[in-house]
């Protein structure tokens, strides 16, 4: 067990527990000894209730199912593309169709490709390749927008929902915005890119 813990960051899961020899009387009793600490549902830190970072992630991939990765922003971080300090969910991403459940501070995505070439290890923790990564981060899209910008009041009502209909998530700004308040514009796309 203390081989498994420290290769994945400090963490283990109930699966993990259970394939080791140990009992569910014997996991249970080691919560109540303090040698086991609940982290999610099924996710124990071994020894001691603290995480590094990196057990966080960890965590949150062995509690939303054997085929979840890391994924946006998150998988970003490891990737060294992005670093945000203040992290306050951890992006999960599973295949459409895998079974998974939604826990307090993760974000659980699904995806309907997510084939396993876009998909790795950093260590021990699954994440998107740094191409997979990137797309994930671009399925938000920025647009200015505007009635002045299409020709007829279809076309306008149309187009603001067919790429929401694709799976993108359009943060819509109009051209006053961007100009007159640039600052506001860019920390609330740095607010979309952080959370679901």
């Amino acid at each position: 067990m203390a081989r498994l813990a420290t290769a994945q960051h400090g963490v283990v899961s109930r699966p993990q527990l259970r394939e080791l020899g140990l009992s569910e009387g014997a996991i249970e009793s080691g919560v109540r000894l303090g040698r086991l600490h609940r982290v999610h549902q099924g996710v124990y830190a071994v020894g001691y209730p603290g995480l590094t970072q990196q057990g966080r992630l960890m965590a949150a991939t062995l509690t939303s199912g054997p085929r979840a990765v890391l994924s946006h922003c998150c998988a970003a971080g490891l990737w060294r593309m992005y670093e945000d300090r203040s992290l306050t969910l951890v992006h999960v991403t599973l295949p459409y169709g895998a079974h998974g459940r939604s826990r307090s501070g993760i974000a659980l995505h699904r995806s309907r490709s997510l084939p396993e070439a876009e998909t790795t290890h950093r260590g021990a923790i699954p994440l998107t390749t740094p191409a997979r990564t990137l797309m994930d981060l671009a399925a938000s899209i920025v647009e200015t927008d505007g009635y002045e910008t299409h020709r007829l009041r279809g076309a306008f009502e149309s187009d603001r929902e067919r790429l929401t209909v694709l799976g993108y998530r359009t943060l819509r700004f109009t051209y006053r915005q961007v100009e007159g308040q640039p600052l506001v514009v860019a920390n609330l796309v740095r607010s979309a890119l952080r959370g679901p």
